[in-house]
Parts: C-alpha cells; sequence; structure tokens
C-alpha cells in the first residue's frame, strides 16, 4: 500500500529540482540560481534576489486536479512565516525586503474562493493595504492552533506592508517536465525529435552535480556562466546535424539465433559463436536506430531506401572482385570477402555513419533478408529462407 506522505515528500523534492532546472535554462550570464542554498530555488541578480519556495501536492479533487489552495492551508501560513524570519536575520530589513521577490510556487489551485488570495491581489492592484491588513488581523482570531504562530508572526511584523507588496503567487504550476521540454524546444531551439534525449542528459548531469556536491558538502548552484560551460556540449550536440545514433539499451544472447539467415551464412563460412552474437548486436544496433531515427523525423523513407541500396552496391564491387577467378570460389574467399566488407564506413542521409558498428550491422541485416551473401552460391542457398 502506498505511503501518501512519503510520495508527496518524494515527489516535492523532485518538483523542487525541475524547477530549479527550469530557471536555470533562463538564466542570464551573471546571475545565479541556487537549488537548496537560500530556499527551495533561489535566483541572484545584479538588481534582485528571488526566493521560490515550492509546494507540490498528489491529492487532488473530485475532477482529478490537484486539490486548491485553501485560506487554512498550513504551507500557505508557514511558507510566510518562514520568509519573515529569513528577512528577521538581516541587518537592513528594509532593503532586503525591497530588494528580494518571494514567489510562493505551487500546482494547487487558485479556485478564487482563497479570501486571502484575493486580499493580496486587491492589495497589489490599488495599493490600498488596509483591506489586507484588516483580513489577516480578523482571520487570526479564526484560525487553527496548527497556523495560529504562524499569523501572529506575520500580523506582528513591522514591515508587512513592504513585504506583501513583493509577494508572488505562481498557482496551478503542474507539468513541470513538459514546461521544461517547451523551453529546451522554443527558448533553447531543440528539434523537437531530440529534446527527450537532451532533457534526460542534463537531467543526469544535474542530479550528478548535485550528489557530489552535497556529498563534498558544497552548494548546488551555477552563474550563467557556470551552466553554460557545463552544458554547451549536450546542446551543440543536440543542435549538431549529425545523426544521433543511440546505443541498445540492452541485449541478450538469443539461444534461437543461428535459425537466422544472417548466422546461418556466417556458421557456413567457418564464423564462430562470438561473432554470431557480436553481428547480431550489431545488426539490432542498425535497424533499432533507424526505426527511431524515422520516427523522430531525423531521416526519411527514401533516405533508408537509398540507404539499403548504396549498401548492396558497395558490397556488390567487393563480392565481384573477390570472385572473379572460379578457383577462389571457395569459403576462404568468403570469409575475405565478409571481413573486408566489415570494414566499409557507409553513409546515411548524406552523412558518415560515425559508429563502427552500425555501418557493420547494416551489412549483416541485408544479408539476414538476405540481399547480400558472402558464399558465391549464397542465393541458391539462402533466399528463400527469409
Amino acid at each position: 500500500m502506498s505511503n501518501t506522505n512519503a510520495d508527496d515528500k518524494l515527489i516535492g523534492f523532485e518538483y523542487q529540482f525541475y524547477y530549479f532546472f527550469l530557471t536555470l535554462l533562463k538564466i542570464g550570464k551573471n546571475d545565479t540560481v541556487g537549488f537548496e542554498v537560500k530556499e527551495d530555488v533561489h535566483k541572484e541578480t545584479n538588481e534582485q534576489l528571488t526566493l521560490y519556495q515550492l509546494k507540490h501536492t498528489i491529492q487532488t479533487t473530485a475532477s482529478n486536479l490537484p486539490k486548491n489552495l485553501t485560506v487554512s492551508d498550513t504551507d500557505l501560513w508557514k511558507t510566510l512565516s518562514l520568509w519573515i524570519d529569513i528577512i528577521n536575520k538581516e541587518t537592513n530589513k528594509e532593503d532586503f525586503i525591497k530588494n528580494t521577490k518571494f514567489v510562493f510556487v505551487s500546482n494547487k489551485s487558485d479556485n478564487k474562493t482563497n479570501t486571502f488570495l484575493s486580499e493580496h491581489k486587491n492589495f497589489i492592484d490599488t495599493s490600498n493595504f488596509d483591506k489586507l491588513k484588516e483580513f489577516l488581523e480578523q482571520y487570526k482570531n479564526e484560525v487553527s492552533k496548527t497556523n495560529i504562530k504562524y499569523l501572529e508572526a506575520i500580523v506582528n511584523f513591522e514591515y508587512k506592508e513592504d513585504f506583501f507588496k513583493n509577494i508572488v503567487f505562481e498557482l496551478n504550476f503542474d507539468n513541470i517536465i513538459e514546461q521544461i521540454k517547451r523551453e529546451l524546444q522554443y527558448g533553447k531551439t531543440i528539434k523537437v525529435s531530440r529534446v527527450d534525449n537532451l532533457f534526460h542528459e542534463l537531467t543526469g548531469l544535474l542530479k550528478e552535480d548535485f550528489f557530489k556536491k552535497v556529498k563534498n558538502k558544497e552548494s548546488f548552484e551555477f552563474t550563467g556562466e557556470e551552466f553554460y560551460l557545463k552544458t554547451i556540449a549536450s546542446f551543440n550536440k543536440a543542435r549538431s546535424e549529425r545523426l544521433p545514433f543511440q546505443k541498445l539499451e540492452s541485449y541478450s544472447k538469443d539461444k534461437d539465433i543461428k535459425d537466422m539467415v544472417f548466422a546461418k551464412q556466417l556458421l557456413d563460412i567457418d564464423f564462430d559463436d562470438e561473432k554470431i552474437y557480436e553481428s547480431d548486436y550489431n545488426r539490432l544496433l542498425i535497424e533499432t536506430n533507424l526505426k527511431r531515427l524515422h520516427q523522430d523525423g531525423e531521416i526519411t523513407e527514401d533516405d533508408i531506401d537509398r540507404f539499403e541500396k548504396n549498401t548492396i552496391e558497395a558490397w556488390k564491387g567487393y563480392s565481384e572482385e573477390a570472385y572473379l577467378e572460379e578457383s577462389n570460389r571457395n569459403i576462404s574467399s568468403a570469409k575475405r570477402l565478409f571481413l573486408n566488407i566489415m570494414k566499409i564506413d557507409l553513409d546515411l542521409a548524406g552523412q558518415k555513419l560515425e559508429w563502427k558498428e552500425a555501418s557493420k550491422g547494416q551489412f549483416i541485416s541485408m544479408s539476414n533478408i538476405p540481399k547480400i551473401g558472402w558464399k558465391y552460391d549464397w542465393e541458391s542457398e539462402y533466399l528463400n529462407e527469409d
């Protein structure tokens, strides 16, 4: 059975981390963004410090939306009290408030029934603090025991008008991963087909760095320039015109592999099991990447057709030369033909395949259909076995 409190804490941490990630993507060169340093997340520019307190809930309404931020929500009053504690540690409180923005971020909804939020909005719109002040003082007498200490700290705070002037509420802030991906696509001009890979790569870089810095008791924050230097290689790769090949996530040796046509072709020219499995891995590598690249719009059906034709043409020249003399039409020549073919670098969509395994795998894939072979009489032996 799921532990709701534990789930809330785990996803709450991830929510904070991804908001930090999103804030980093919008950072200026001389800005600084930190995670769990001055607040859940903070951003510092030459002109202003912004403190972000993030609250995520997995609780939902009857409509399956995140629950509302109610006027009695402890997260709300605890956060405001926490910010007052931060201010009170400053020598010059007025200047600190003046130069600081306090942002409450949550996936909780604003259903327009939270009277505090309404009074706060009215204050921001009119600059008339009297009604908000009156509400706070009255609500203090009605609040629950859990929240009374927070309300007392707020009501008794000397600089509340200036403080509330600099508070911002970002509610209904959900689907944060999708927001990061949109920022990568539109804010950083990354092709949509490469956004997911870049998202996962950058997430890995940041989480690895977070682990190392926490372990060494260092602050986890970046200036704009530091973030640029840390991620520029990843962004360059994502923007590159080079085709983004990927390794296989896993590979298991199938005991029935020897029943496949490419394996029979190799066994018949005296290659061992190790070569069979190596060739099978390379075959799966190219076939998986071709399928993904086509689905992602990186290559077209025409590119794949041309790739296959060029593979056959490359093999054909070597094959004709290998069997030019009748006396060479033997197993040794077939094996030599295979080894020479494995040295060829193929092009796909006008680009040389940088992964040698991919070129090798393409020839193996063609021998499995089969459209090419190694023995002189390969067509009569294997053509009807696919």
